[in-house]
């Protein structure tokens, strides 16, 4: 796996908003902390959140848009590497055509926003 995806999801220099904490990557270790939740703007499927290790509060680093949305379909395509059998792939199916198009299904999922480590296996392969 790590010869396809690399140590990180995500590398760059951002600061958390709130203490000042520089963020240069989002390992996908960590990937079980990191926060999915539906897109701002319209046409954003998701962003990401990276809890800061200092703050812990409203601060972190966000990442929305075009940028959020490749780093939570990364960090979904890791997390589910070793596949997923015919019956959850059913149940992520059915799970998609319940709700109709890709902005419902997120909203459905994830709400207002929810760890991937604490998404339930079908939920989390209908959004990859």
């Amino acid at each position: 796996r790590w010869l396809r995806f690399g140590g990180t999801a995500w590398r760059g220099n951002q600061r958390c908003a709130r203490c000042g904490q520089v963020f240069r990557s989002i390992a996908y270790g960590d990937r079980a902390q990191v926060i999915l939740s539906p897109g701002g703007e319209p046409g954003d499927a998701l962003s990401v959140t990276q809890p800061c290790p200092l703050c812990f509060g409203d601060g972190g680093l966000h990442l929305r848009g075009k940028e959020g949305e490749y780093v939570s379909r990364r960090l979904l395509a890791y997390h589910h590497h070793a596949g997923a059998s015919e019956k959850r792939v059913r149940s992520a199916t059915h799970l998609i055509e319940e709700a109709g198009n890709p902005e419902d299904l997120t909203r459905n999922v994830i709400k207002g926003g929810r760890r991937l480590g604490d998404l339930d296996r079908t939920s989390a392969i209908a959004l990859e």
